[in-house]
């Protein structure tokens, strides 16, 4: 009993330090029958007023109707059965508003055993009938109770069982969308190993057929090359005449420009600087312009010959060799 005291007193601290109400009265409460048990109605007497505050406060009818109950079993145990009577009226008073007859017996009885203790027989046997009565309707009820609770039970057996064999179902759904799901995959490698291999059969087969045009093309173009070698040779013996017959030309005109072409120049200049010194007289001056003149003519013929035998070169044309 001391171990359930200390249990409740424990219970009782931590509802408190929660701020918890409701689990703190239901400690005083505990704590108020171990101390009836314990015969200690003062502290009986202080946890029941503790609890009777916390439940007018919360406004619970159960509560206080379970409070009234102490309160009775606290005065019967002092044998006051007047206060017993009254506490226990309080209590009927709050059970019969309460949709749950199960506090009921109890409360009858207790009435009984007040008013048989003050030789109230009358009334003592009208609350054992009352007792009986609603003992006989309260097993009903707890035997409803046990039979709705068993149909529960099997319900809940019956859903339990559906929900298995739901379950199953869907799990074998699950493999056989799995399995389903593995075939597809094993078709879709399938077809795509086949896309591969197909895909490398054009690709070397290309690769392939290129290599044998290119081997073609090589040959060709081998083929091209050795007929060009063959005209080579003939090419470059007709470019090299070619290229000797414009030397050739090159020097006599080189010849032409340093020496043919050079005389008639420096005639001019020289008659040039003549022409501008001073304190000439006009006969001197109609003299070096003749000779001026002629040798500009000159100059003229002399270009004009370099002229044509530049035209006469550009018609016998580049690749012409010098007969």
């Amino acid at each position: 009993m001391t171990k359930t005291r200390f249990y409740f007193q424990k219970g009782l601290a931590l509802s408190e330090a929660r701020g918890d109400k409701q689990a703190a009265a239901l400690q005083f409460l505990n704590l108020a029958e171990v101390y009836l048990d314990l015969k200690q109605p003062d502290s009986a007497r202080y946890v029941i007023e503790k609890a009777q505050k916390l439940y007018t406060q919360l406004e619970s009818r159960v509560g206080l109707m379970h409070t009234q109950i102490l309160w009775a079993d606290w005065a019967q145990f002092q044998k006051n059965y007047p206060v017993t009577i009254y506490h226990s009226q309080q209590a009927l008073a709050l059970a019969l508003a309460l949709p749950s007859l199960s506090d009921l017996p109890k409360i009858h009885y207790k009435l009984y055993e007040a008013y048989k203790a003050q030789g109230q027989l009358p009334a003592a046997l009208a609350h054992l009938q009352q007792y009986l009565v609603y003992q006989d309707s309260v097993f009903s009820q707890e035997k409803e109770n046990e039979l709705h609770s068993q149909e529960l039970k099997e319900k809940d057996s019956e859903n339990e069982q559906l929900r298995k064999e739901k379950n199953n179902q869907a799990r074998e759904i699950a493999r056989q969308k799995a399995h389903l799901t593995l075939e597809q995959q094993k078709q879709s490698l399938q077809m795509a190993l086949a896309l591969v291999s197909l895909a490398l059969f054009l690709v070397i087969g290309g690769a392939y057929y290129r290599q044998s045009q290119h081997k073609k093309a090589l040959m060709r173009h081998a083929r091209q090359i050795n007929e060009l070698n063959q005209h080579l040779s003939q090419k470059v013996a007709e470019r090299t005449a070619d290229l000797a017959r414009k030397n050739a030309r090159l020097s006599y005109h080189s010849y032409q420009n340093s020496h043919i072409l050079r005389r008639p120049v420096a005639n001019i200049l020289g008659i040039l600087q003549l022409l501008q010194t001073p304190d000439k007289s006009p006969e001197e001056q109609h003299l070096w312009l003749n000779c001026l003149q002629k040798s500009a003519e000159e100059l003229d013929a002399i270009v004009a010959e370099m002229a044509r035998n530049l035209d006469e070169n550009e018609d016998e044309g580049p690749d012409q060799p010098e007969e």
